[in-house]
This record gives C-alpha cells, sequence and structure tokens, in this order.
C-alpha cells in the first residue's frame, strides 16, 4: 500500500464522502453512505492484492476482479480480515440497495462505519504499520475526524458526535471505552482481557474504590448493572423500541463518562494493591 496509490486514495475519499453524507442527516442519503462504504472496502482489498504481487484484472485484462475474489486472494497470502463476515454483510446490503432501491435505516449505517474503520485500522496497522488516524486528516474534516474517532479531542466527543445520529450505537461505542479504560487500569493488552469485563473479579474490586460522589451518589455496582443492561438493548436493539430507549440511553452514556472519570480518580496505589489481588 502506498498513499499515493490510486486505489488507496479513492477509498479514503470514497470513506470521506460517506461520513460527510451521513453528517447531512438525510434518511434519503443513506443508501449512498452503503454504497460509498462498500466500494471503499472493495478499493482497499483490491490495493492490498496488488500489494501482494497479484492482479485484479481478469478476462484478458477486459473486467477487474469482484470484491470476493479480492477477499480471497487477500486470505491466500495469509491475510487475516476479521471483519470478513460483515463485509459480507454489507456486500449484500450494497447489492439490494442497487438492484431494489432499499433505505437502509441511519442504525443500519453507523453500525457499518463503524465495521468499515474497523477494517481499515486493522488493515493498515496490520499489514503497514501504519495508524489510520494518522492518515485520516488529509481526507476528513473536522467534524467528519471527530465522528470516527480520529481526532485529537477526548475520546468521548466522538461518543456525543455520534450520539446526534443514532444514540444506540454512541452507547455501544460508549461502552466499549469503558471497558478499554478498566483493561488498562487492570494492566491488560489486547491477547489477555477477558471477554467481559465483569468476569474478572478485581472489576468489582475498582468499582468498591469508586469515589461515590462523582456518580451521583449511586452504589457504583448498581449503576454499571444499568449500564451494562443498556448496553445489550443497544446491542441487541432489534429485540426492543428504539424510538421508546432516547432518554435512558442518554442517562445511560452520561453515567459511563462519570464512571471512567471516578475510575482515573483510584489512586495509583490503590490500583496497584488491586492489580495484584487476582
Amino acid at each position: 500500500m502506498s498513499e499515493k496509490s490510486p486505489l488507496f486514495i479513492s477509498a479514503m475519499e470514497l470513506l470521506s464522502h460517506g461520513v460527510e453524507l451521513l453528517q447531512q442527516n438525510d434518511g434519503r442519503k443513506n443508501k449512498f453512505v452503503v454504497l460509498h462504504l462498500s466500494n471503499a472496502v472493495e478499493l482497499l482489498l483490491k490495493d492490498m492484492v496488488i500489494d501482494c504481487g497479484e492482479s485484479i484484472y481478469e478476462n484478458y485484462g477486459k473486467t477487474t476482479i469482484n470484491i470476493w475474489t479480492a477477499l480471497k486472494l487477500v486470505e491466500s497470502h495469509g491475510i487475516s480480515i476479521s471483519k470478513k463476515s460483515h463485509i459480507e454483510m454489507l456486500i449484500d446490503d450494497r447489492n439490494v440497495i442497487q438492484h431494489k432501491f432499499g433505505y437502509p435505516s441511519k442504525q443500519c449505517v453507523v453500525y457499518y462505519l463503524e465495521m468499515v474503520l474497523e477494517t481499515f485500522r486493522e488493515c493498515l496497522m496490520n499489514r503497514y504499520d501504519v495508524e489510520f488516524n494518522d492518515i485520516a486528516p488529509e481526507y476528513f474534516t473536522d467534524s467528519g475526524l471527530l465522528l470516527i474517532g480520529a481526532s485529537k479531542k477526548g475520546d468521548f466527543e466522538t461518543v456525543r458526535a455520534i450520539a446526534k445520529y443514532d444514540l444506540l450505537s454512541a452507547m455501544a461505542t460508549a461502552y466499549s471505552l469503558l471497558e478499554a479504560k478498566v483493561h488498562d487500569l487492570l494492566g491488560y493488552d489486547a491477547h489477555s482481557r477477558p471477554v467481559m469485563i465483569w468476569h474478572d473479579p478485581r472489576f468489582y474490586a475498582l468499582l468498591k474504590s469508586v469515589d461515590k460522589s462523582m456518580i451521583d451518589g449511586e452504589n457504583p455496582k448498581a449503576s454499571f448493572d444499568s449500564i451494562r443492561r443498556l448496553r445489550n438493548m443497544a446491542v441487541h436493539r432489534q429485540h426492543y423500541d428504539v424510538d421508546a430507549l432516547g432518554d435512558d440511553m442518554k442517562q445511560g452514556i452520561g453515567k459511563i463518562e462519570k464512571l471512567m472519570h471516578a475510575l482515573d480518580s483510584i489512586p495509583e496505589t490503590q490500583l496497584e494493591v488491586i492489580r495484584k489481588s487476582a
């Protein structure tokens, strides 16, 4: 991959334009966001195919390979795409939109955006040792950088940006930030962290150490339990009345932000004791 590669430049431009369309908050343009996102991923994969020394042309140069072939070629070179199944869903939705004129929901669009961003970040770092956030400012506006989590502002600013379009996705993102905070405080790395933070008994020791005055006097465990319930509702939104969850999600996001600040205030000496208590 070269930052000067026409395919890579086009992939980033499509991704950026997709974000700009999402920011217009016009439901009629959601389908174009999905088209841009799917095409961006396809161009990224084709650029990786070329980087692997393979051709993206077939039929004696008359056509280029499709995304399915690109995926197979990339994988044949030992490159794993963790979001492959999600990419397959995205491409399937793209085909439906192209041929049946569908209109995806904004929740669906935000979901795909998060998946595509993760794919870009993963491919750039694992394959080329390049940070997506280092490249993004060349293509995205300041508000776009904030929305995709590539701004130099605080992580929670990204949550607020997402909340303008989809509170449930913002809730899931905020919970992920909380998980990352706990993993860091307990000394986990990407390979050793538990599937769920509450699987580690030391997490409850962290909660017991929280200054209740920083979370509106609530019991820390009860506060976290309510947060986890809301996160599960956000992730499994198809089982709930989404329109009725707005106020609850806003409150839950606020609880997460306060809990993260409270966790940050635990003295390092106390954290060290908790880490060693495993």
